[in-house]
């Protein structure tokens, strides 16, 4: 609901999704909120990091600013993918939005080799986290924050088709996974406080976490290089083409079908 609220409020003419101009003003909602959302949530995260002395609900809050980057950066991508077509780029600008994606990813890459370093060094000199229930209702609503803005993501990923949105709303995901198993942690170490080996716990789990924000790092670089490397046509655009041409009179068939894709909305067929 807080999405279809927002579109109409910001966005003009929102259903007109094919529309590059209509498609940058998606892309520039969905990074002004991120940019809110995760500067707040940063904030609220180191400060119940420092009250409690847990490293993993620190690094789980830099990782919050370093999302904040992310969505400055998807800002960007997006108003500069509307350029026009120039001489030097007579496609348009359009594979911005892709290249957009890739930063992201690789911040994706960074943050999971951070937080591997620093929960390693938690491992070599450990200590036990002292949380209390202001940390404990701090790591609630950072959850449902992270939550909410990967599903505000996902749908505004669907609406335009934006595989740059796709991958923000993956690392929100991952955050939110991620702070769930921080506050788990915090929890047991909060009830079982006099277990010798729970000295431990906060330091593994970074390294846990990292490892999974490794994997899913890799996977969004992957899904959002493949349009730049050029990848094959679906079998659904094939048939569509195939269809069109073999429509006219004359046209007995098609083969070396080649597709060039300079964009989300551009797409060059021979």
């Amino acid at each position: 609901y807080m999405k279809k609220l927002l579109v109409k409020l910001f966005i003009k003419n929102y259903q007109d999704t094919s529309n590059p101009t209509i498609r940058a003003k998606y892309g520039s909602l969905a990074g002004v909120v991120g940019i809110c959302v995760n500067i707040i949530l940063f904030l609220v995260k180191v400060l119940a990091g420092i009250v409690s002395g847990s490293i993993s609900i620190i690094t789980d809050g830099i990782n919050n600013l370093t999302d904040a980057s992310s969505s400055i950066i998807t800002l960007v991508g997006f108003k500069m993918s509307t350029k026009p077509a120039d001489e030097d780029h007579p496609f348009g600008h359009q594979r911005i939005e892709y290249l957009t994606g890739v930063i992201i990813s690789f911040i994706i890459l960074f943050i999971g080799i951070f937080l591997g370093i620093e929960s390693v060094k938690k491992l070599i000199d450990p200590s036990m986290p002292t949380p209390n229930i202001f940390v404990y209702i701090i790591l609630g609503v950072s959850i449902i924050g992270k939550l909410w803005l990967a599903i505000f993501n996902r749908k505004m990923s669907k609406d335009i088709d934006s595989s740059t949105l796709k991958a923000t709303s993956q690392d929100s995901l991952n955050d939110s996974i991620s702070t769930t198993v921080v506050l788990i942690v915090n929890i047991i170490c909060h009830i079982f406080a006099t277990v010798p080996f729970l000295v431990y716990l906060d330091g593994l789990t970074g390294i846990a976490l990292s490892i999974m924000i490794l994997v899913s790092g890799i996977k969004t670089l992957k899904e959002t290089m493949d349009p730049l490397i050029g990848s094959n046509p679906t079998k659904e655009d094939v048939e569509k083409i195939s269809k069109i041409v073999e429509s006219y009179e004359g046209v007995l068939g098609i083969h070396d079908l080649v597709i060039h894709n300079y964009g989300p909305n551009k797409t060059f067929a021979s």
